[in-house]
This record gives structure tokens, C-alpha cells and sequence, in this order.
């Protein structure tokens, strides 16, 4: 898969559905009760107006891709209480309508899986919503969102999935970044495929960018608080939210790109 564009917008973990996720103003679900943000919600959706304002003097009228990387819901799962709807759908609907106001201008748009127990197939369903919105987005054969994307940009191959190794010892983080690069260039090389010089990951709910000098790897901010369970898995993060630009408008052919972030930090517990 190509993409014309040299600047990609990169984001993930919206987690729609959750009460610490992403939620548009005025939501109505099926049963017709309209959905009232709390404090952390209306944080998050400052911060997210914020973030797209900031994409576009970053981007600066040129063409744009967006690769949207997994759980974008939060589904039903784990007997969790914090959802604001037991039906799936309404998480599936309220994200869709999130999605389809900041794609609209996208010249092309990459959905992946996301964790399966959040999302099962719903990425699918998203993006077939997207493309009957008139949304560029570009599927593999026979589904909506891809397992794992591959995507040549300026020459560069870019493979982007949503797992990494989660770590507690956040000094330590690097380590899994460059493990994580140099098993995936191994792989790549052994099955005698083009060798990515930048990767894209999510899942751990904490940024991260590591650079070799050969080609780099950004784990990408969520759009969700702490959850109670991400307080037993991580007991220290602090949230924070925000969006990716990977930008090769001034680097060479087949380079990892130049990348800009924008994060915002919940610095007191609110809600």
C-alpha cells in the first residue's frame, strides 16, 4: 500500500464508550438518552479540539494521510462498569461520528485492529461506516481495517500495528522500543520483504519515541484516562492524551520522517 501525501497524522486508543474515553458533545444513543460528558470527558475533548487546531498549522494546507491505530472503542468487556452503554453499538456509532468530523480532508485513511477484547471486529464496521461518509478509506481486500499495515510513504516503509510489550519500569521503556524495532526488522529481513525504517505501536497508553540514527518507532498517546485496571497495571501513570505527525516533507527518499507531537497532561485527578 502507497499514500501519495508526506505528512501523516497518527493517533489512537479513543476508546469510545469508555466513561475516561473521547466523547463528542450530544451523543444520543439508541434508546434516545443523550450522554452528558463528565469532567475527565470535557478534558478530553479540549484537549482533542486543541491537538487538530495544531494539526492543521503543522500541516499547513498539504496533503494528509491518517493512520487511526486500534481500539477505537472500548466495548463491553471484563464485566467493566466503567461504559457509558452496555451496547456495543452505541460505542461503534458515537465513534464513527467522532472519526468522520477530523477525516473529512484526509486525502487517504488507514483504520488497524485494535485489542480484541475491546474491539472485536468493530474497526471493520467503523471503517465501512467512514467510507459511506465519503471518507478515502483505503481497506485490504475483504475488510475494513488491517491486522497489520504496511504503508510506503516518500519511499519509507512504515509498518504499523497496535501491540507492544507493556513495561512498569518506565525507565526501562527503551528498552522494549528497541527490542520491539530490532526483532521487527529481523523478521522482515528473514522472510526477504522490504525492511521498515519506521514503526508505529500504541497499547502501552504512554508516549514514547526512540530514534537508532537507522530508523525510529513512536508509541502513540491514548485518548483515555486511567481505567481501574490500568491503575493495577501501571499504578503510576500519569494520563496524558494527544496526536502524532510523521512528517517527510523535508527529509530524504526511504528516511524516517521528522516527527512532531502535541501532548496534553491530566496534572490533577478530576471527575
Amino acid at each position: 500500500m502507497k499514500t501519495d501525501a508526506k505528512v501523516v497524522i497518527l493517533f489512537s486508543d479513543i476508546h469510545v464508550g469508555s466513561t475516561t474515553g473521547l466523547l463528542k458533545p450530544g451523543y444520543v444513543t439508541h434508546e434516545g438518552n443523550e450522554i452528558a460528558l463528565n469532567d475527565i470527558q470535557k478534558w478530553l475533548w479540549s484537549c482533542w479540539k486543541d491537538c487538530w487546531s495544531w494539526a492543521e498549522l503543522v500541516i499547513n494546507n498539504d496533503p494528509w494521510a491518517c493512520i487511526v491505530n486500534g481500539d477505537d472503542v472500548e466495548g463491553n468487556h471484563h464485566k467493566t462498569k466503567q461504559i457509558w452503554s452496555p451496547d456495543e453499538s452505541d460505542h461503534m456509532m458515537a465513534a464513527s461520528e467522532v472519526l468522520q468530523e477530523v477525516l473529512r480532508s484526509a486525502s487517504d485513511v488507514y483504520l488497524t485492529e485494535g485489542t480484541e477484547a475491546h474491539t472485536k471486529n468493530m474497526e471493520h464496521g467503523i471503517a465501512k461506516i467512514l467510507k459511506g461518509q465519503g471518507i478515502n478509506v483505503r481497506s485490504p481486500k475483504g475488510l475494513g481495517a488491517w491486522p497489520e499495515l504496511r504503508l510506503e510513504v516518500n519511499g519509507t516503509v512504515c509498518a504499523a500495528d497496535h501491540h507492544i510489550s507493556t513495561s512498569m519500569r518506565s525507565y526501562l521503556e527503551s528498552s522494549a522500543y528497541a527490542i520491539s524495532m530490532g526483532d521487527m526488522r529481523n523478521r522482515y529481513a528473514r522472510a526477504d520483504q522490504r525492511v521498515p525504517k519506521f514503526f508505529v505501536r500504541s497499547h502501552r497508553h504512554q508516549y514514547g519515541h526512540f530514534d537508532d540514527g537507522y530508523g525510529s518507532l513512536v508509541v502513540l498517546p491514548p485518548w483515555q484516562a486511567s481505567t481501574r485496571f490500568v491503575r493495577k497495571v501501571v499504578p503510576g501513570a500519569i494520563p496524558q492524551c494527544g496526536l502524532v505527525i510523521a512528517d517527510w516533507r523535508t527529509v530524504e527518499t526511504d528516511a524516517p520522517p521528522v516527527i512532531h507531537r502535541r501532548l496534553h497532561t491530566l496534572h490533577d485527578q478530576i471527575g
